[in-house]
């Protein structure tokens, strides 16, 4: 706010100051007002001169815009005015500054949308920041409030006349329809534009009401704010503030009415998204992670039935979807994941429906593994189970729908593998080689599990070789007894298969159960024993006498002692490359089974020799490499 800054005049010793006004947010310039007595003239001129000036600024600051600054200096202006016609009332030089006063009075007023008398000026009301307080003379004693129907002093008249002009303002616009139109801020509401309407000339009804009462408490203008029409400015205030109060709370509670229909239809959007995003959840199991449809578009035969159970759950899944608003008009979200599910679907049926027909040949072509207590007879099966408690013995056979030559397509020998799992985790396979036509020529295998040692044929024909899973466990009765003991108490399950190029030709499985499998531990020591007996040196599968004879060397410079026999165990030379594939030969080995007899007796140990490759392309000095584990093997079997 622009400050105007006046000279304050010397007033004679006999005029008293009376008025200090401070107005909103700025600093006012201090107008010093003095009661003017007999004989003012001197006093009266400089005030007059002093008020003219003042009426000058404040016409300035309302050709410059700043009505706010001009509305504050004439109402500072206007007490003083009232003064000097109080003490010269036929002054010409005081009428001449009414005049003035009263015609920028109006036009300040018709800028600010206020209607006030032109004459004579009222004294308007001062800042909110404090009352303005006015001396009484110092002789004279506080005047008696006049009673409530005494005619009102002129200081008030203006305001009471400005608050029923803006009463009635208020009453008008609330009378009227305000549809179509909207508030400053564009609400668009007709309750709302109503009650801004009407809240501004309310106000100003309000304001100048609070200018009354302050100015009936000045003993310059004392009246008592019970008089009819002061009290009826109030009750009028009253009617219209008790209107707006009751529109602004149905407002309120349209408001909060809005605001809940808002929240519903957003809690109804949200819960819309979330099931939403639910349906893509459930639909994207079958489009990714383990269970993707996809991934069984191309799966093994093997794993076929699993993904038909996968596939079955996600018809199922969307036969449920079918039945949802969502199948009729997908979400953004579901739109791609359903997309996606359907076309994998589509695929893997059509390659379902060609596994299914392998599977059917397949069917027909395949034998069973049944299970019993007690050794079983091929030709005549009895006594069979698949239910077992811990410590039963147990024994298996093999049967196939074709001989084991034209399962392998050979005629000599042929190496059947068995594969096994243990409550569904593969352990080593088990291999058993046939090594003449007759066994070859039949549609079975006796596969012992846990027999008793007394009644095992597992390792007594000379023509049923079971393989080695390490150099002192045999494949057979001797390695699953290693396992069963090691299981823990509850049922267990036995799955066993023979299968050859991707077709499955003889499978079963039997179910185990017990608080205590250590019988199997027993079992398992009584047949390595049995095992341990028919230990031989592995067979040569290369002849080469002066490389047989460097081997020897190369251990006795090891520290061997009492070498018996060497037997080469590789065809071959195995090549060793920098980095496989078809990279740089580094090095060759191979390995060799030596039989020799320390203090604990005859055993063997296979181990491996290498050669380095040279620049020149040949290879260098043969080393031994590796020393595998000691083997025992009965003295009676050294010559085997």
């Amino acid at each position: 706010m622009q400050r105007e800054m006046f000279n304050i005049p010397v007033l004679l010793s006999n005029i008293r100051p009376v008025l200090i006004l401070l107005f909103l947010g700025a600093t006012m310039p201090m107008l010093l007002m003095s009661n003017v007595l007999a004989d003012p003239t001197g006093d009266t001129n400089a005030l007059i001169r002093q008020l003219n000036k003042d009426l000058r600024a404040a016409e300035r600051n309302m050709f410059s815009g700043k009505n706010e600054s001009a509305d504050q200096q004439l109402k500072a202006i206007a007490p003083q005015i009232e003064q000097l016609k109080a003490a010269d009332p036929k002054n010409s030089k005081v009428k001449s500054l009414e005049s003035k006063y009263a015609k920028i009075r109006k036009n300040l007023d018709r800028k600010l949308g206020v209607t006030a008398p032109a004459s004579p000026p009222a004294a308007p009301p001062v800042s909110r920041s404090k009352p303005v307080a006015t001396s009484p003379p110092a002789a004279k004693p506080k005047e008696a409030p006049q009673p409530a129907e005494a005619t009102l002093p002129r200081a008030v008249t203006g305001d009471l006349a400005n608050a029923k002009t803006k009463l009635d303002e208020a009453e008008s616009k609330w009378g009227e329809d305000f549809t179509g139109r909207s508030t400053v801020s564009g609400l668009t509401d007709p309750r709302a534009v109503k009650l801004e309407a009407v809240e501004q000339p309310l106000k100003s009804a309000n304001y100048y009401y609070g200018n009354i009462l302050k100015k009936c408490e000045r003993k310059s203008s004392p009246c008592d704010p019970s008089h009819p029409e002061i009290a009826a400015i109030k009750a009028r205030i009253k009617t219209i503030e008790a209107n707006v109060d009751g529109l602004k709370a149905e407002l309120e509670g349209a408001k909060a009415a809005k605001a809940a229909a808002a929240a519903e239809e957003s809690a109804r959007a949200q819960a819309a998204e979330a099931d939403c995003e639910n349906w893509k959840q459930k639909l994207a199991v079958y489009t990714e992670g383990d269970k993707a449809i996809y991934r069984c578009v191309s799966a093994d035969d093997a794993n076929m039935p699993v993904c038909k159970n996968n596939y079955d759950e996600a018809v199922s899944l969307m036969e449920e979807f079918q039945k949802t608003p969502w199948a009729v008009e997908p979400c953004g979200a579901l739109t791609s994941t359903l997309s996606d599910l359907n076309r994998y679907m589509d695929n893997f049926k059509a390659s379902y429906d060609n596994y299914a027909q392998r599977a059917a040949v397949a069917k027909a072509n395949r034998g069973e593994i049944v299970f019993s207590r007690e050794p079983i007879d091929p030709e005549n099966p009895t006594s069979l189970t698949a239910q077992f408690k811990a410590g039963d013995h147990i024994y298996g056979l093999i049967r196939t729908t074709k001989p084991w030559s034209e399962i392998y397509k050979k005629d000599s020998s042929a190496d059947v593998m068995v594969n096994v799992r243990i409550d569904g985790k593969k352990i080593h396979a088990q291999f058993v080689k046939l090594k003449n036509p007759e066994l070859l020529s039949q549609q079975y295998l006796i596969f012992e599990i846990a027999p008793d040692p007394d009644k095992m044929t597992a390792y007594s024909n000379p023509d049923l070789e079971y393989g080695l899973s390490t150099a002192t466990m045999r494949q057979g009765p001797n390695e699953l007894t290693s396992h069963l003991a090691k299981l823990g108490p509850g049922s267990h399950t036995l799955e066993l298969d023979v299968s050859y190029y991707g077709t499955t030709w003889s499978a079963g499985g039997l179910t185990i159960a017990g608080n205590d499998f250590q019988n199997y531990a027993k079992l398992h020591d009584q047949i390595a024993k049995g095992v341990a007996q028919s230990v031989t040196l592995p067979a040569a599968r290369m002849t080469n006498k002066s490389m047989a004879a460097k081997m020897r060397s190369l251990l006795e410079n090891a520290g061997w002692e009492d070498i018996h026999r060497i037997n080469i165990v590789d065809k071959d030379w195995w090549l060793d490359r920098i980095s496989g594939g078809n990279s740089p030969v580094k090095s060759r080995h191979i390995a060799a089974a030596a039989l020799a007899r320390d203090a604990d007796g005859y055993y063997y140990k296979v181990c491996t020799f290498h050669q380095d490759k040279l620049l020149t392309g040949g290879f260098g000095e043969l080393y031994l490499s590796h020393q595998g584990d000691r083997v025992p093997v009965p003295k009676a079997n050294i010559n085997k």
